[in-house]
């Protein structure tokens, strides 16, 4: 799939939104916000809100991709959902290797 889009609660997170996406075709998404600003002499200085190739934690926190203030209360529930799902995996230590606690879970569940 190019994107797959969904709300953590379907698997015992809080209800925020989530996104997983293939690069390649992410890259073609440009946001419509702007935050030009401009030199005293009329030029374009520079784009503070440059949204660069895909979403990062880099450009996320005041970028075009960000769409209002965070849900932090519900991020950081997401992150503990992430989390318990990768220690149902007890031969992997969910710290070593967080992706491949998550997909022995799965295989668990």
């Amino acid at each position: 799939a190019d994107a797959i889009l969904c709300s953590a609660y379907k698997f015992f997170g809080p209800h925020i939104g989530i996104m997983a996406f293939d690069k390649k075709r992410f890259t073609a998404l440009k946001p419509c916000k702007v935050g030009l600003r401009f030199a005293n002499d009329g030029l374009l200085e520079e784009d503070v809100l440059d949204p660069g190739e895909v979403p990062t934690i880099e450009n996320c926190e005041i970028s075009r991709w960000e769409m209002g203030t965070l849900n932090y209360e519900g991020l950081a529930g997401f992150d503990a959902c992430v989390d318990y799902f990768a220690s149902l995996a007890s031969d992997i230590q969910p710290t070593s290797d967080r992706g491949k606690a998550i997909d022995q879970s799965y295989i668990k569940i």
